[in-house]
């Protein structure tokens, strides 16, 4: 009798089962599946895909958004759920390679289509949603190009002993096949400025290296093989050291300021003088003098306290202790404009305050 009941009880848990397994694969549901339609082409390819709106040159595939709609058991989109969830991403990936040939071309949306609803029965999905849009894209190529380094050294330029060494003194720049007519004719040469880097090292000889970007005659994304050189200089023997001070300090103010009257107010007074220490390269004709040099900030717009919300009359804000940040800057005069001051950059704080229209007039 016992195992009679035995055997009841077992065949009744497992016809639950199957009759509950039966249903979860028997009954449907139609879900928007996020798809991230990815072009590709072959693996370690020299070719490039592009859709509108992609960075020029950039590295990133051509991925396109399509979210349809698609009907299957609940098993199967739990499934699918559960997939998204492993690989952390907000969409799944489709890919579907296109024509290796340079040119634009289209994928319209029959293709399209027969490409989702392929993905769907692998999935034992069904595609609901009729597709209607196409995909525009182009495939293009990179090419290699040597190019010569020159270097452009400014107003530093005579201050130099002899020309900068330069390693590498050529590089290659890779660019794509479509861009290549914009330079045609132009001299293979890149032109990279180390003017900066010369105020940074005021040392009679000194080696550096200088990123070369992502530009070439105006072509943005292009990639440089290598990224960076090192450049050398030679200073001439006889740039001195000098040491100016009380250079007087004077503010310029925007044309476009606010309706009113404002002044400077200075957290202090250790900045309205200057002292600073400056390279002065052999050869000038005279000494250079303080009184030669303007020291001045710019007041942008910006500075400018907001406008009063009411038309009582305003008093100063007090001033803050901390101020705007500005760094200093110094004009030389001519003949001088080789000059380079010292780090570190002389450096302010200040705050623009609005003055009373009945304090202005006393």
């Amino acid at each position: 009798m016992m195992k009679t009941q035995a055997r009841l009880i077992a065949a009744t848990v497992v016809l639950t089962v199957m009759i509950w397994v039966y249903a979860d694969l028997s009954s449907h549901e139609v879900q928007r599946i996020p798809l991230s339609v990815v072009l590709t082409v072959q693996a370690q390819s020299d070719l490039r895909i592009e859709l509108e709106g992609m960075a020029a040159g950039g590295d990133g595939p051509a991925v396109v958004e399509l979210p349809v709609k698609m009907s299957g058991s609940k098993a199967a989109l739990r499934e699918i759920e559960l997939d998204r969830q492993r690989r952390a991403s907000r969409s799944l990936r489709i890919e579907i390679p296109v024509k290796e040939a340079v040119g634009e071309d289209t994928i319209q949306p029959e293709e399209l289509r027969d490409y989702v609803s392929e993905w769907a029965r692998q999935h034992s999905l069904k595609l609901v949603d009729p597709i209607r849009q196409s995909i525009s894209y182009r495939v293009d190529r990179w090419m290699q190009v040597s190019v010569a380094i020159e270097v452009d050294a400014g107003v530093f330029s005579e201050e130099l002993k002899e020309p900068p060494a330069v390693d590498p003194p050529r590089v290659m720049v890779e660019l794509l096949a479509s861009r290549l007519p914009r330079v045609e004719g132009a001299t293979r040469r890149l032109i990279v400025s180390i003017v900066d880097e010369l105020r940074r090292h005021p040392e009679e000889e000194a080696s550096f290296d200088v990123p070369l970007g992502h530009q070439w005659e105006g072509i943005d994304g292009v990639r440089f093989s290598p990224e960076q050189v090192r450049i050398t200089v030679r200073r001439q023997e006889g740039s001195r050291r000098q040491r100016l001070t009380a250079i007087p300090l004077h503010e310029m103010w925007p044309s476009n300021r606010p309706p009113g009257q404002y002044r400077i107010a200075w957290p202090d007074d250790l900045g309205l003088v200057q002292h600073i220490d400056v390279l002065v390269p052999a050869g000038k004709p005279r000494a250079l003098l303080n009184t030669d040099v303007i020291a001045y900030v710019t007041v942008d717009p910006e500075d400018f306290p907001a406008e009063p919300s009411t038309g009582a009359p305003q008093t100063a804000p007090a001033v803050e202790r901390s101020g705007i940040p500005r760094n200093v800057r110094f004009v030389f005069p001519p003949g001088f404009e080789d000059v380079r001051v010292l780090p570190p950059t002389p450096k302010v704080r200040f705050n623009v305050v609005r003055i009373d229209p009945t304090q202005a007039t006393r």
